[in-house]
């Protein structure tokens, strides 16, 4: 008995009557097949079994990969403010998603989220006129629902942190609980064993209290003494003085330089050593180390996630979100060794 013959894309093209091409394009959810088309040549591959070499598929994404980049579309990149104004952390994710979106084709439109009209239809419109498949969504300043702005089914979406309280995105953000863990051992291991954090409580929810959570569990684990975190909703300089006199930290990760500096002048204090959450901290504070939190590379890896979404022709929301978290690493400024003694 003659084994099955294999269905091949020239098989299916002679099948549905049309060019070879057409039919790749319509298996890769690509442009320049109309939808009915594309829906034929599709229940005709599943009728005929066909199922793609993985071998085949990888080789011409390496060849497609040797062609000269061109535009293919724009992607819309939600800022919480003007993106003319952005700096530090987030001013470095935008570096990192404009690089890569002009590395793979994209046209990063920046746009800030109160300049976008409150109708959905309208939101839509524009869109579409721009040929808008993909969606990227940086930190937002306050925990934040975009359920209503857009119809999600329509755009392959990828949030960059925990901010976005809904829909559920596919997510590429830091790994702000491993981050701060890898800065308390290097804190530790230089003889600081009182580590304290201050930090915002917006900052605070907008992490799903990764931060806290992971000083806390530092020291209540034994891997440093415990010292219970002081978390603000504002600056309250008397409150911080209260606690700084409590807990006595030999350190501070601090969220907020500015913060501190200002309540430190208010209450004519002397500061332990301080560690930077991604910030470049004040000049006239101890500043001894930074967490760094790789936002460059999380814009990269935000555009491919979307890239390869739409390379699939996955839209919409996805029924299992995915998380994927950037380490980040320690940078050291300053000279740990001799922090103690200055605390």
């Amino acid at each position: 008995m003659p084994a099955p013959v294999r269905p091949t894309i020239r098989r299916i093209a002679a099948a549905a009557n049309v060019t070879p091409m057409t039919v790749s394009l319509a298996l890769r959810n690509q442009r320049g097949v109309s939808p009915s088309t594309a829906a034929r040549i599709r229940k005709m591959a599943d009728q005929m079994g066909y199922t793609p070499d993985p071998r085949i598929s990888t080789l011409m994404a390496h060849l497609r990969s040797y062609r000269k980049t061109q535009i293919a579309s724009t992607l819309a990149v939600l800022c919480p403010a003007d993106p003319s104004t952005l700096s530090g952390y987030l001013k470095r994710m935008v570096d990192g998603v404009t690089t890569q979106s002009k590395r793979l084709g994209f046209y990063p439109l920046l746009t800030h989220l109160d300049t976008i009209p409150k109708s959905r239809s309208t939101v839509s419109r524009v869109l579409r006129a721009r040929s808008i498949e993909g969606v990227l969504i940086l930190p937002q300043l306050e925990l934040t629902d975009l359920s209503d702005l857009l119809d999600w089914n329509l755009y392959a979406t990828v949030s960059t942190s925990f901010s976005v309280t809904a829909p559920a995105f596919h997510q590429v953000v830091p790994d702000q609980f491993g981050n701060t863990l890898l800065a308390c051992d290097r804190l530790r291991a230089q003889g600081l064993h009182r580590i304290g954090l201050l930090i915002s409580t917006d900052q605070d929810n907008r992490t799903r209290h990764h931060f806290s959570a992971a000083v806390s569990w530092h020291g209540l684990s034994g891997h440093s003494v415990h010292v219970d975190p002081l978390i603000l909703p504002h600056d309250d300089p008397a409150r911080f003085s209260r606690w700084l006199k409590r807990v006595r930290p030999e350190v501070i990760i601090t969220d907020s330089t500015l913060a501190l500096d200002r309540m430190r002048q208010s209450q004519k204090l002397k500061l332990p050593p301080l560690v930077d959450m991604d910030t470049e901290g004040q000049p006239c504070l101890d500043v001894i180390g930074q967490i760094d939190q790789r936002p460059y590379d999380i814009g990269i890896n935000a555009v491919n996630a979307v890239a390869a979404m739409l390379q699939r022709g996955e839209k919409g929301l996805p029924g299992l979100p995915l998380l994927t978290m950037v380490g980040g690493c320690w940078r050291a400024r300053g000279t740990l060794a001799s922090a103690k003694s200055r605390a």
